[in-house]
């Protein structure tokens, strides 16, 4: 499958070696951190220069910060996608903003997966991360062999939005954990 990669950071970087590997297409555009991108297309991937053109790929996994990074940036990508593409949000992005967004794209005939991750940038370039998927079953269907490429442990919740809840859960549960150590330690 041709991947469009937007996000090549410590995350994306990793999961774009690792669909190499296994024989996928990956476009990535422009970082603004060079060596990365560098590193992919000595690889094998190849460099766009335009959202136009990393619009060219079947999938686009987005790797960014926050749910507003990527509204802004699918707001800029939505004039040149097409029906029967993904969108993959590999973020720890705001569920209601997942679901919003999912919607958005349905009716445009676009897919939506949030596809939030367990594990580093050390587990990414091992390709053995964890993914909390929801998507619509058809929509795992398709992405499931592309999640096999970086990830060990794959869990579809449901649909858009229920990875999302279920990483927000994990968090809270990982964070109450480490504030009872402390206050074990503590007393």
């Amino acid at each position: 499958m041709h991947v469009g990669l937007m996000g090549a950071g410590m995350m994306g970087h990793g999961m774009a070696v690792n669909l190499l590997r296994h024989g996928h297409r990956v476009s990535v555009i422009a970082h603004r951190n060079r060596a990365p991108v560098e590193d992919l297309v000595a690889r094998g991937a190849s460099e766009v220069g335009t959202l136009e053109e990393i619009a060219a790929a079947e999938a686009i996994l987005l790797c960014v910060t926050t749910s507003k990074v990527v509204e802004e940036t699918l707001s800029r990508l939505r004039p040149h996608l097409r029906a029967g593409q993904i969108i993959l949000d590999a973020g720890t992005s705001a569920p209601e903003v997942t679901k919003r967004l999912a919607a958005e794209l349905e009716a445009i005939g676009v897919a939506y997966a949030d596809i939030p991750l367990t594990g580093g940038p050390e587990q990414a370039e091992q390709g053995v991360l964890g993914v909390l998927c929801g998507a619509r079953p058809e929509t795992f269907a398709r992405i499931e062999p592309l999640l096999c490429c970086f990830a060990t442990t794959i869990r579809h919740f449901g649909p858009p939005g229920s990875g999302h809840t279920a990483k927000l859960i994990s968090n809270y549960l990982v964070t109450g954990m480490v504030a009872l150590v402390a206050e074990s330690f503590t007393a």
